[in-house]
């Protein structure tokens, strides 16, 4: 498949990254119709640095920069805001003990850092999995507070004025572990909190859906679930004032773990839920509704695909009824993390080890039908579908107000360049021995069966040599003119700056 047909029809796969590990956690459509992506980075800045890499419609950078400081920093969610910038929550290890604080940090347009924000206490672990700009051109985040051991902690939303000053902050949840996973805005100016509840009931777990006023009290609070733990990844909010929120299960379904989706009345009762799964373990991470009503699920299987864990790609109806499921992955973890859905396709970012270097960002565009002509890593699956009868409680909420501490650590920010390459090339069919592909950055090697690669610089030095083992392997060089051997072959390939 040739640059140009790609470009006509806008569809990419493409890796990003350095040599060590590169993350990634949460995508944007932006205002230009492009992308931003963001996660963590042990390649470039310092010790587990943010990574966020704006890119064009055609998924090449237009900027990237990591941020931090020598402390790690970590990061879960990422919105857009109304001045064309960026918002990003997550967590930072504290001076104080070496505990997470929960952090808030505001990006311009070009990625320039405009302020940074950590919440916390001396003796306390917090973290911000989900982010959002509200309509006061302020922020709601939820997530994790008090998170001092696997069994403690209260589910936490902040409520930040445009500046990152705090004008609320609550705690809810029991005596057990209760953390807020995602939150959205709802249309009366409220919230809808997802998350996952261990303080009520006799199982380990929950999914928990709170329906909260605009100055976060509680207007309703429900439990779902079985026997078995269970828990609640994301939610949306639907044109018929419900919601729609995506979890994980092992109470039904029909495997270790399934992933579930429920739909909900605007008061939270269950208007019809579905488990999507098989044997082994069926995760999902990220739901987005479709032009046509339905809804576009995206995380990871260990059931199908060609390695321990592929992308999992589902498109269900209104109603739930599985219209078409596909994955996406090489020979080694995959996962996706993100969906963002526009009028004629799906983009969707995860985390790979198939394609060259460590873990790597790896975005994926397809058409919104599922399709990727030649792209042979894309495949057709039938995960088994479910009715489940959902236990639904309402449980006894404990409401606490707080004031969390406020500082405001100083980062530094690094311009870096990871390597991009391509993971669905011009030809899906395998050369009958070794062929190696020029890229910015490196060579891309692709053999039908292992093979031992050496690469030398023109003046005969040896850069290079390991055992290839899987049918592609990147190798990251310097631009320049390189002499490779696999086996009794020889090649040249160039690397370009």
């Amino acid at each position: 498949m040739g640059l140009g047909l790609l470009l006509l029809h806008g569809l990419f796969a493409k890796v990003y990254g350095g040599e060590e590990e590169d993350k990634a956690f949460y995508l944007l459509q932006t205002q230009d119709g492009g992308y931003a992506v963001t996660g963590h980075s042990l390649s470039f800045g310092g010790y587990f640095d943010i990574l966020v890499i704006k890119l064009d419609l055609y998924g090449s950078v237009e900027w990237a920069k990591t941020y931090g400081e020598p402390a790690a920093e970590d990061v879960n969610a990422m919105v857009q805001t109304s001045d064309g910038g960026y918002a990003v929550t997550g967590y930072m290890a504290s001076s104080e003990m070496n505990i997470w604080n929960l952090l808030v940090m505001k990006l311009s347009s070009d990625g320039s850092l405009e302020w940074v924000r950590t919440f916390g206490g001396k003796y306390t672990e917090n973290i911000g999995f989900s982010i959002i700009q509200t309509s006061d051109g302020g922020y709601a985040v939820a997530g994790l507070y008090d998170y001092y051991s696997i069994f403690a902690g209260l589910a936490i939303v902040i409520k930040l004025a445009p500046d990152g000053s705090v004008e609320w902050a609550r705690l809810y949840g029991g005596d057990s572990l209760d953390y807020a996973y995602s939150i959205i805005q709802t249309s009366d100016g409220g919230y809808a909190v997802a998350g996952v509840s261990m303080s009520f009931g006799d199982t380990r777990s929950d999914m928990l859906v709170m329906k909260l006023a605009p100055d976060g009290s509680v207007e309703w609070a429900k439990l779902y679930g079985g026997s078995e733990p269970d828990g609640a990844w994301s939610i949306i909010q639907t044109s018929d004032g419900g919601y729609v929120v995506l979890g994980s299960t092992r109470s039904f379904g029909m495997g270790d773990v399934d992933l579930i989706v429920m739909k909900l009345a605007p008061d939270g009762s269950v208007e019809w839920a579905k488990t999507y799964g098989w044997y082994d373990t069926d995760y999902g991470t990220s739901i987005a509704q479709a032009p046509d009503g339905g809804y576009i699920i995206v995380g990871g299987t260990e059931n199908f695909g060609v390695d321990s864990s592929d992308f999992l790609i589902l498109k269900i109806s209104s109603d739930g009824t599985l219209e078409w499921a596909e994955t996406f992955g090489g020979p080694d973890h995959d996962k996706a993390s993100s969906v963002v859905v526009s009028k004629d396709y799906y983009t969707i970012l995860g985390s790979s080890k198939s394609f060259g270097g460590d873990v790597e960002f790896l975005l994926l565009k397809l058409k919104s039908d599922g399709s990727y002509s030649g792209c042979d890593y894309l495949k057709s699956c039938s995960p088994g579908v479910t009715t489940p009868e959902v236990q639904v409680r309402s449980p006894a909420l404990t409401v606490t107000k707080i004031n969390p501490k406020l500082l405001i650590p100083t980062f530094s920010t690094s311009d870096v360049s990871p390597r991009v390459a391509d993971v669905c090339e011009e030809t899906q069919t395998w050369p009958p021995a070794v062929l190696s592909i020029s890229h910015p950055g490196g060579l891309l090697f692709k053999s039908q069966k292992p093979v031992e690669i050496k690469v030398y610089s023109a003046s005969g030095r040896l850069v290079k040599a390991f055992e290839m083992k899987g049918s592609k392997a990147f190798v990251p060089l310097k631009p320049g003119v390189y002499i490779w051997s696999a086996g009794e072959l020889r090649g040249k390939g160039v690397v370009a700056e």
